[in-house]
């Protein structure tokens, strides 16, 4: 059976461990473009940088002289044709090997010609290989770029690849108009629209930052030049626009691969291809010399038994009991000969008593191997005390960012949360797009009368597919390369797959996320894949009318969500009093059963329903996650009359909401520079589902997102996220090794 190319996996678009690993495996031994030489002149120093290594050229009577910040001269090269070249460190092979056949596929440009007239620069929330990646084909071009596409039909346009570079043309018949050459990894040459530009993609230490510069030429000046630029220029941030919605999906942690197009994406197959290549190489070189740095060192034993009892404790320090686990599920030791061994160790450690349980409910499995699911059975078997204590809470309870994404895993990843209302949906097609705790998702009202929700993420290259915040169609198209879903989610159109062998639509549609609508008409969505309901609140709420949403608003708050979550953080007098006639009577006869129903209800940890006195008014009130200090604030009013707004107190409510935002941002301020813990009993719930995930994880040696579809990606994929954790393990950046230390349990 013919396989698909598949893309990178999502977590080399956003590990810094990865990135270093990079950069000695890639950027270290590369050659990059600096530009035509026509950009250098006598005396003017032009500054570069490239993968942390700053540059300075200086233009010489031969032709350049390039030295690092230290002032060390580096290798330079200019072709015939006058496109200069440097490297920045002495692992990058001679220019001919880096760039086999280049000189000879330039001659037919003389790139010198187009005068230097501009440079820009500017930093863009994506991974470098975000932007590489769209670069490297055209297949998104009539989608993404109508104006260029006028100009160049990407019917024509192909990709060549060679080694270390590629060539893109878009017309046979113009090989010097429609040229574009792409420099592994990071550079470009386009000639195009009248002029020319080169751009470079430069990574920056956190991987979801990339900076751009580029180089404008152009025989033209004055409105000539400024008509080129602007048409280039649109054409660029079209190409940004797509990278920061790409990589938003792609650091979700929802999408996890895509598949590429063997004849439309091979440029893209081709330099991911190289970089897989030349990471696993360097890995594999790093590993070698580390394990020859070890052996070279003399094994040093103590002649007395005193000593020798410290150094078989110091060795046993070196192998924490998870490694020992782990090397034994790789192992054919008998599980006699196993115990002995976890003994030593406990015995040489003094393991404190709960590592002690947890060894005994792993070596009772079968071959020490437990799948996923019997992994969170044991996280969750450590009961917590029946009384939790402030000081059980980390000093970083309102404030710590790494708590704010372990809560995105534990909490709202697993949790039924309220969404909105059913009335929001009248007719097929109706759909809404929503954010929740940067969980970005679409429920679509389909044409069997079903709501239905999914992760906003096309399933080719990471693109958001609905891009309105609401609108009405059957179909949602993706406009990076024009994949179209319909209301259920399945997969009726990818252009250009058709005649892919191995290609399955079947196997490329939507995530789906499990939806509840009670009683009343509210709905509900839970990202986790794996069934869990976490802290789930489902109230039957006592609405017998059929209600209809009336007005919507927000308001924006700095403060942790948490601080919102108790009982009564947000008060709405003005919506939930009675009357005083009303109060009286209801207190002296049964009659009044309406107003004995409780004003208040918990629809999820992060909503609050309210009744009006007559019960003909409801409002929502929603605190959404932003981060770790700031909260939106959704508010939404039902009313079951006909006349809707007539009889809703809506400028009293607003401004109670806003007044109760401002309250908690005072509370927050104060206990953000205190560190106690306001209503302990309303977060023991969040702590405890906290604590049992972090335990989940460090038994698990990674991350776990609920919410991931890593489980339905390919063998290869799983293998280079593999490679990631094990990067970030070693780098303590994982909580299964940091144990969360820095926020103090």
């Amino acid at each position: 059976m013919t396989t698909v190319p598949r893309t990178l996996p999502a977590s080399w678009y956003r590990s810094k461990p990865l990135y270093q690993l990079e950069r000695r495996a890639v950027f270290l031994k590369a050659w990059y473009l600096l530009g035509p030489t026509i950009k250098f002149t006598k005396g003017e120093p032009v500054e570069y940088e490239f993968a942390g290594v700053s540059l300075t050229t200086h233009a010489t009577e031969d032709g350049i002289h390039v030295e690092d910040s230290q002032g060390s001269g580096l290798r330079s090269h200019i072709t015939r044709t006058g496109l200069a070249f440097t490297t920045i460190s002495d692992d990058a092979p001679a220019f001919d090997d880096f760039f086999p056949g280049l000189e000879d596929n330039l001659e037919i440009v003389d790139f010198t010609t187009r005068p230097y007239r501009r440079s820009i620069d500017y930093e863009g929330h994506f991974n470098w290989k975000t932007m590489v990646d769209g670069y490297q084909e055209c297949l998104h071009c009539q989608y993404t770029h109508p104006s260029f596409s006028v100009l160049y039909p990407p019917t024509f346009y192909s990709v060549i690849n060679h080694h270390n570079w590629c060539q893109h043309i878009a017309d046979p018949a113009k090989p010097d108009d429609g040229l574009f050459l792409y420099f592994f990894p990071n550079c470009t040459l386009n000639v195009y629209g009248g002029g020319m530009s080169v751009f470079r993609v430069c990574p920056t230490s956190e991987p979801g930052t990339t900076r751009m510069e580029f180089d404008y030429y152009n025989v033209s000046e004055g409105e000539k030049f400024e008509e080129y630029y602007k048409f280039v220029r649109q054409v660029a941030l079209e190409d940004y626009e797509l990278c920061e919605k790409a990589q938003d999906n792609l650091e979700r942690g929802i999408y996890a691969e895509g598949v590429l197009n063997p004849i439309k994406e091979n440029g893209v197959a081709y330099y991911q291809q190289r970089v897989l290549e030349l990471v696993l190489e360097q890995h594999q070189h790093d590993q070698t010399a580390r394990q020859a740095a070890k052996e070279s060192i003399p094994e040093q034993r103590d002649s007395t038994s005193a000593s020798g009892i410290l150094t078989v404790k110091a060795a046993a320090a070196e192998m924490d009991t998870t490694s020992l686990l782990n090397v034994a599920k790789h192992t054919a030791l008998p599980l006699a000969a196993l115990s002995v061994a976890i003994g030593l160790c406990f015995v040489a450690l003094q393991l404190p008593g709960w590592c002690e349980k947890a060894l005994k409910r792993l070596i009772a499995c079968a071959n020490l191997s437990k799948t996923r699911s019997a992994l969170k059975e044991a996280a969750l078997e450590e009961s917590f005390p029946a009384v939790t204590k402030e000081l059980d809470f980390p000093s970083e309870w309102w404030t710590s960012s790494k708590l704010f994404q372990l809560e995105k895993r534990a909490i709202f990843s697993k949790t039924w949360l309220h969404v909105c209302h059913s009335s929001l949906f009248k007719k097929p097609g109706d759909y809404r797009t929503f954010n929740f705790a940067d969980f970005a998702f679409v429920i679509i009202h389909g044409k069997d009368g079903q709501l239905r929700a999914f992760h906003n993420v096309c399933r080719h290259r990471a693109y958001t597919v609905a891009t309105k915040s609401e609108g009405n169609s059957l179909l949602m198209r993706c406009k990076y390369h024009g994949w179209t879903y319909d209301a259920k989610g399945k997969l009726v159109k990818a252009p250009k797959f058709d005649e892919v062998q191995g290609f399955d639509k079947s196997q490329n549609g939507l995530f789906e996320i499990r939806t509840f609508i009670d009683s009343s008409g509210f709905v509900y969505a839970n990202f986790d894949v794996y069934g869990s309901d976490g802290l789930t609140i489902r109230v039957g709420v006592p609405i017998r009318a059929r209600l209809r949403i009336a007005e919507s608003w927000a308001v924006e708050g700095n403060f942790n969500w948490k601080i919102a979550v108790p009982s009564g953080a947000f008060r709405v007098s003005s919506l939930t009093r009675l009357n005083k006639l009303a109060e009286a009577l209801a207190e002296a006869s049964g009659l009044f059963e309406s107003w004995r129903w409780p004003t208040e209800f918990e629809l999820s940890p992060l909503t609050r329903l309210m009744r009006s006195s007559s019960g003909e008014q409801w409002l929502t009130v929603t605190v959404v996650p932003v981060s770790e200090v700031k909260s939106t604030i959704q508010c939404s009013f039902y009313s079951s009359r006909p006349d809707l707004k007539a009889s809703l107190p809506v400028s009293a409510v607003k401004h109670e909401i806003s007044d109760s935002v401002k309250k908690l941002e005072v509370i927050f301020a104060e206990v953000s520079e205190s560190g106690s813990i306001a209503n302990a009993t309303s977060q023991e719930p969040l702590l405890a589902e906290i604590k049992a995930h972090s335990r989940l994880e460090r038994l698990m040696k990674t991350e776990v997102y609920p919410a991931s579809r890593m489980r339905e990606t390919s063998q290869a994929c799983k293998v280079a996220d593999d490679l990631c954790t094990e990067l970030e393990v070693a780098a303590g950046e994982r909580a299964a090794y940091s144990g969360l230390d820095e926020l103090s349990w």
